[in-house]
């Protein structure tokens, strides 16, 4: 004996869906399955009403099926139910500090407390309720994208016990991770780790964090993955209040035994340069650019890697040399 389909039946959907619809289903569809398409944006999923063929109804909610497990919430349809989608009352996302930031449908007398201990799971251990931004949606009282900041010192303070969420609220939880003092990291690094040098093409100035009284060894060690193959760890410097301060990244990164008492301070900015310098090929040529420096090099072999003169626009081969390579790395051939 070979089943080759099952028998399917119809349920009705009806409520908060952009039009009343048939879906068909058999014995193994759940109430999930029947609901993934055609509801409107203020579909509630803990409202919905299920009432079966002879006139019986019951309530479920779908959230209480995904978070909690229980099934009875997402039950088996059966021929002949009425599915009615309820309208839901609130919808809020919270983000930030929470071990599950997401959006959210609240039930009728849940708060702020309920938003971040049930929906969101607790706090995360980098949790600063001293400044909980709370941005606002167009109600009846406020404007679209209005803010304002919550400060509390735990989650029974009555600051949050009290404070009831609207519609379309969204919640940010700030980190006390980004009160850390920073620095400025500029020249021959990229963001990232596992990158190469020939990824590098420009200067690039990455913003660091930092925690205080930290050294400068250890600060290199643990962001050893912004150096790349074209950084001139060797020659590197710092500049603080006006101060150039000479630091050589190489030992801290490479001699295991090398302490360095020298101490960031917010601000710092720390340049690395590059190791390799270029020379840029600009005007009447056929294909300015910036060219890799080779030493005993003339001014005629970067012409030749630019393409040639244009000799529509220099018939007389006229070159001015703009800059010195020992003065900043960096040599510009004009030509005229």
């Amino acid at each position: 004996f070979v089943l080759l389909n099952p028998a399917s039946f119809t349920v009705v959907v009806k409520g908060e869906v952009t039009s009343t619809f048939e879906k068909r289903a058999w014995a193994l569809t759940r109430l999930s399955d029947v609901l993934k398409t055609g509801l409107t944006g203020r579909a509630s999923t803990r409202n919905i009403v299920i009432t079966d063929k002879d006139g019986k109804s019951k309530t479920v909610d779908l959230f209480k099926a995904r978070r909690e497990g229980d099934l009875s919430q997402n039950p088996y349809v059966r021929p002949g139910d009425v599915i009615t989608v309820g309208r839901l009352e609130r919808k809020v996302e919270i983000r930030g500090e929470v071990e599950r930031p997401g959006t959210y449908e609240l039930l009728s007398g849940e708060n702020l407390k309920d938003l971040v201990e049930r929906y969101g799971n607790g706090l995360t251990e980098f949790a600063d309720l001293s400044r909980i931004e709370v941005l606002k949606a167009k109600t009846e009282n406020s404007v679209v994208g209005e803010k304002f900041y919550i400060k509390a010192s735990g989650l029974d303070d009555p600051q949050i016990a009290a404070y009831k969420v609207d519609c379309y609220d969204t919640i940010y939880i700030d980190s006390f991770n980004n009160l850390k003092p920073s620095i400025f990291v500029e020249g021959a690094v990229i963001e990232g780790a596992g990158k190469t040098g020939t990824e590098l093409v420009a200067s690039n100035k990455l913003s660091l964090v930092f925690n205080p009284g930290e050294n400068y060894a250890f600060f290199v060690r643990n962001h050893r993955g912004i150096f790349t193959s074209v950084s001139d760890l060797e020659n590197a410097y710092i500049t603080r209040n006006g101060e150039y301060i000479p630091v050589d990244l190489n030992l801290m990164l490479y001699d295991a035994s090398y302490y360095s008492d020298l101490v960031l301070e917010k601000d710092d900015i720390l340049t690395v340069p590059f190791k390799q310098f270029f020379v840029s090929v600009a005007g009447a040529v056929n294909k300015p650019g910036r060219y890799p420096f080779i030493p005993d090099r003339g001014f005629d072999y970067y012409v030749g890697l630019a393409g040639g003169f244009d000799t529509n626009k220099n018939s007389m081969e006229m070159v001015e040399i703009i800059r010195s390579l020992r003065q900043d790395g960096m040599t510009i051939i004009l030509i005229e």
